[in-house]
């Protein structure tokens, strides 16, 4: 009841905000009119600056997000130009101050991409998905200098985990069910065939946001390594809206 607005970003479309290892967030902001640019906050949100120099040109972000071992190392992905849009992958190794830019082969509006993770040891390796159907899972091994294809989908790559060192990850989608992802090998294996939106490991469990009518839950957990989940939450279960006090700042919204 009480979330407030940053003046600093006012009158700006935010599409992403991120957190580093640090604590520091980044926000992907879109002015009116003018280039794409990052924003940090070093104070929870308090107070904003640009981080850097703004993103290219005509670059309409999507996923931003900093290296573990190295936040100087700053990614962001997206779609650039109007007339023929290809999906890049932007990238700063110098805390903003300069972007290089990478288109990558096969991606365009219809099939962004979206950062999925970075590697918690290796600053330059990046996991990429492919939005649309069927989805891709992409990586670069040098900042996005160059990619390659790890695993082309049917349906949608909606939901993508990586493990806290980098071992692993887990990977899917509403058809191609729960992967798995060996990451020195880039080989993957078949888990479940949970439709799941979005993956998180947290140490031995794995949490999955998935489909209440397909799948039975909205979110579930997984005590095996993602093979099988059990509910933790159905949509039936929320109650809401908040009932906030008058005068707060979400009732005056």
């Amino acid at each position: 009841c009480s979330f407030r607005r940053a003046p600093e970003l006012e009158g700006n479309d935010v599409v992403d905000v991120s957190v580093d290892v640090n604590g520091r967030l980044l926000a992907l902001a879109i002015p009116p009119s003018g280039d794409a640019f990052v924003s940090a906050s070093t104070d929870s949100g308090a107070t904003w600056s640009a981080l850097g120099m703004p993103l290219p040109p005509k670059f309409q972000p999507l996923t931003v997000d900093a290296a573990k071992s190295d936040t100087t190392h700053v990614y962001a992905s997206g779609v650039l130009g109007a007339v023929s849009p290809k999906g890049a992958l932007v990238a700063s190794i110098d805390g903003g101050a300069t972007w290089s830019t990478t288109l990558i082969d096969g991606s365009t509006n219809t099939s962004a991409p979206f950062i999925a993770a970075i590697d918690p040891v290796d600053a330059e390796r990046v996991f990429v998905r492919l939005h649309g159907a069927p989805g891709e899972l992409l990586v670069t091994e040098d900042g996005g200098t160059t990619f390659q294809g790890i695993f082309t989908a049917v349906g949608f790559l909606r939901a993508f985990a990586l493990s806290p060192d980098g071992t692993y990850a887990l990977f899917g989608g509403d058809t191609d069910g729960v992967r798995r992802l060996d990451t020195s090998t880039y080989e993957t294996s078949p888990l479940s065939s949970l439709g799941a939106k979005c993956l998180s490991i947290r140490g031995a469990d794995v949490y999955a946001c998935a489909d209440e009518g397909t799948d039975g839950f909205s979110a579930g957990l997984s005590h095996d390594g993602g093979a099988t989940f059990e509910p933790l939450l159905h949509q039936q279960c929320i109650e809401g809206p908040v009932d906030c006090p008058m005068g707060s700042p979400v009732d005056a919204a």
